[in-house]
């Protein structure tokens, strides 16, 4: 399917895919030096909730999450995600929060997103669109999305709050690392 020259593509109803990966670098909130985190990802009045991951800085969820409606209203704003550390006894506490971006998805089927937090760390997602009646995302889909690059001794830095890594050549990997590296950006 092509997107046509005048965006409306931009007006088909269908569904939001959105792929949480995984983190890296969270904030410690608990005496273990640990902390148990969730993520609410909430879009246009629809908000989810993912997993609790027990004892971990560097959480993998490997979840999906659907939103419905028409493209151009679900990408009039920032996805919004927050983490939080759960704890029986207490409040939770706040690991940060982030807006990403969906624009990625005016010129493209799927995209790798990073979600850089106010406190600490980032959250990795994929978000792919599929109009009513497309197909669904290929399997590559729930692929791990790749983690940002990163010298060693520095932090990574970027332009952009949700910009894409590029991936490594292709000789350097796997072939099915590769292949879900090419599978990342799809034509519309």
């Amino acid at each position: 399917m092509h997107r046509s020259v005048d965006g409306s593509h931009m007006l088909s109803h269908g569904t939001l895919h959105v792929f949480l990966s995984h983190a890296t670098g969270l904030k410690s909130m608990d005496s273990n030096g640990f902390s148990d985190p969730y993520v609410k990802l909430a879009l246009r009045g629809t908000t989810h909730k993912s997993k609790t991951i027990k004892k971990d800085l560097n959480p993998r969820w490997n979840e999906s999450f659907k939103f419905s409606g028409v493209l151009k209203d679900l990408l009039a704003e920032p996805l919004s995600v927050h983490a939080w550390d759960y704890d029986f006894a207490s409040k939770d506490d706040d690991l940060g929060q982030a807006s990403a971006s969906l624009r990625a998805l005016e010129g493209s089927r799927m995209a790798d997103v990073e979600a850089r937090l106010s406190t600490q760390g980032t959250i990795y997602l994929r978000v792919a669109w599929q109009s009513d009646g497309a197909a669904a995302p290929p399997p590559a889909f729930t692929m791990a999305a790749p983690a940002a690059p990163t010298i060693k001794g520095a932090p990574h830095k970027s332009s952009a709050p949700d910009a894409v890594p590029s991936p490594p050549p292709s000789s350097a990997v796997a072939p099915h690392v590769a292949a879900a590296a090419a599978a990342r950006r799809v034509p519309p």
